[in-house]
């Protein structure tokens, strides 16, 4: 429980200026088609980081009662962010695309976000529950794409500068420490 608050006071004293000028600039790096029933989240294609940020982008401006904030970047520098929902005292967690190949996971995430603020509006059930009551009950954090990077590697939406995979992935992710490299000074002779 504890762990739970302390990432709620971290999650709400992170950068939320910088989550409306990231909002803006990726917003219109991904100029997402209509889809015939309205909708924001599109579920007929692959999903990555500038459909995600577009899909934050268009369900904050519809649906006033949520809210974005950032809690971290990925190593290639884009924003990780996490939606909040509701305001009750039962608080939930929620996060999805921690593995590259789990892009539709996020997809699912964003569907589901999106679903309950339209039954939210409509004061409709969601999956037998009054949303509602949900929302005054519960607060939602989702993050629905932990790892940006490697969705976007897995379906192609990494700029050929940014393939850091091709060469050494050491030069990214190893640290060399002290310990590291006397083992590796010891096997060698």
């Amino acid at each position: 429980m504890l762990n739970t608050y302390l990432l709620i006071s971290f999650v709400h004293k992170l950068m939320q200026t910088k989550l409306n000028l990231i909002f803006n600039i990726n917003y219109w790096r991904y100029k997402m088609e209509e889809n015939s029933n309205g909708s924001i989240v599109n579920t007929k294609e692959p999903y990555y980081y500038n459909k995600l940020i577009y899909n934050i982008h268009e369900l904050l401006s519809h649906h006033t009662f949520i809210q974005s904030i950032i809690i971290g970047n990925s190593v290639l520098g884009k924003t990780i962010p996490c939606i909040k929902i509701g305001k009750g005292s039962n608080v939930v967690l929620y996060h999805a695309g921690i593995h590259a190949n789990e892009w539709i996971t996020s997809l699912l995430m964003m569907k589901f976000i999106e679903n309950f603020c339209i039954a939210y509006e409509e004061n409709n059930n969601l999956h037998g529950f009054n949303v509602r009551d949900l929302y005054n009950k519960t607060t939602l954090f989702i993050v629905p794409m932990v790892n940006p990077d490697g969705i976007d590697l897995v379906t192609g939406n990494v700029p050929e500068n940014k393939r850091f995979l091709s060469s050494s992935p050491c030069k990214y992710f190893c640290r060399r420490t002290a310990h590291t490299s006397s083992r590796a000074e010891k096997t060698s002779s």
